[in-house]
């Protein structure tokens, strides 16, 4: 079995001679993986804070843009403007299209820059935020081109699961009229929803760590793919829990019960400010959030931005020590890691 070290990323030719003493590297428990992901994000905050800034706050202002045209195109509608709407709508959809591929790119930039970072991290190095952004950089041609293949082959298996709902749905039309149509059409949408779900969440895990393949082993496209599945593959130990996806999703959701918890207090300002000054995002012609004041609005905006820079590295760390820890259980690369630094006197 092929098993790359993935070595070039965190020990570069140039700086073996100061190479960082080799932390204690050993399996770890979920519990072991959150803890260990924490203590590296509490040593690395201000450096991973400044490295997702970087990408964070050009999202934020695209995301801003899209949602006042957004909100300017609803109020237009809802006020009875029709004579222009069709191409007023077109320009929209072109605008946020753009805006949604300009923003891909920059998140992949950062998971990119992140992902670098973390693994230098976890094995003992110094986060630096400039190498970071600078490994990202390299990196994000390779980690988009993976991702959109991924998004492509995802689709497609995304649509095939909703086959036997749709036949479902479709042969309630050549039933007789009555409640046994009307079931069967029921039946068809819930099958379809559920297979669909069932099928995303099993993709979501089956490739969770790409984007550490494509990083950190410099492989990519249906490569990366292939080493994400091996490695996200059965378990690591005789019980249920062992199973490597079922370990990741408690990760998931702690991460996920995290970004929640951030989120609602930090939402909690602008919805106040929009209470105050009649700003209603279920009412169009309500819809207007540029009646906010922005000696007001833009300080709310900045905490939200700098709030979420500061709390989204931490998933992604833990799922760059996770990653790690997998290849140390299934690989030894502990071992492999020991022995290559052994093998240079370092």
């Amino acid at each position: 079995m092929e098993t790359p070290l993935g070595t070039e990323l965190v020990q570069p030719p140039q700086a073996a001679s100061a190479a960082p003493a080799l932390p204690a590297l050993r399996p770890l428990s979920t519990g072991e993986v959150i803890d260990r992901a924490l203590q590296l994000f509490r040593a690395n905050f201000s450096r991973l804070f400044i490295v997702m800034l970087t990408f964070q706050a050009p999202i934020y202002v695209l995301a801003k843009v899209a949602l006042l045209r957004t909100a300017s195109f609803v109020r237009q509608t809802a006020k009875g403007a029709q004579a222009s709407d069709l191409v007023q709508l077109a320009w929209l959809m072109l605008l946020i299209a753009a805006i949604g591929f300009v923003s891909l790119l920059l998140y992949q930039l950062s998971l990119a820059a992140i992902t670098a970072g973390s693994a230098r991290a976890y094995l003992g190095e110094r986060i630096e935020a400039g190498l970071a952004l600078r490994e990202g950089f390299e990196r994000a041609p390779q980690l988009v081109g993976t991702y959109l293949v991924l998004l492509a082959w995802c689709t497609l298996l995304l649509v095939l699961s909703t086959v036997p709902g749709v036949g479902a749905m479709a042969l309630s039309f050549a039933v007789a009229a009555g409640p046994g149509r009307v079931a069967l059409f029921v039946a068809g949408v819930v099958l379809a929803l559920l297979l669909e779900l069932v099928v995303l969440l099993y993709l979501l895990l089956r490739y969770a760590v790409v984007s550490e393949v494509v990083v950190i082993e410099k492989r990519s496209f249906i490569g990366s793919m292939r080493r994400s599945a091996a490695l996200m593959a059965g378990r690591i130990g005789p019980s249920l829990i062992d199973n490597c996806k079922i370990r990741l999703s408690i990760l998931y959701a702690v991460n996920f019960c995290i970004s929640i918890s951030v989120m609602a207090v930090t939402s909690l300002p602008t919805a106040l400010l929009n209470s105050a000054y009649g700003v209603s995002p279920i009412d169009p012609e309500r819809f207007d959030p540029s009646l906010v004041p922005l000696y007001l609005s833009v300080p709310v905006d900045v905490l939200g931005i700098l709030t979420q820079a500061a709390v989204t590295p931490f998933g992604l760390l833990a799922v760059t020590v996770f990653y790690f820890d997998l290849r140390i259980r299934k690989e030894g690369f502990d071992l492999e890691l020991l022995a290559s630094r052994m093998g240079t006197g370092k």
